[in-house]
């Protein structure tokens, strides 16, 4: 499961809608956006579309991986 596709747009329009406001100012843009678009697809309607727990800390670990 990519982190690129169907949620990523929607996550850049609700991040600033579902960050506490004490944090803004406090991560970095790109790592929230990572985690925001994945808790999106987490929280989808259909439960067949949502990830694995498998899946999320894959999605996440390859976030990691780029950064490095």
């Amino acid at each position: 499961m990519s982190m690129e596709g169907v949620g990523a747009i929607d996550s850049e329009t609700q991040m600033e809608g579902i960050i506490d406001p004490t944090l803004i100012g406090k991560f970095e843009k790109d790592e929230m956006l990572v985690l925001v678009t994945v808790a999106l697809k987490c929280v989808q309607d259909d439960k067949d579309a949502r990830p694995t727990m498998g899946e999320v800390v894959q999605m996440l670990r390859r976030h990691g991986e780029e950064k490095h």
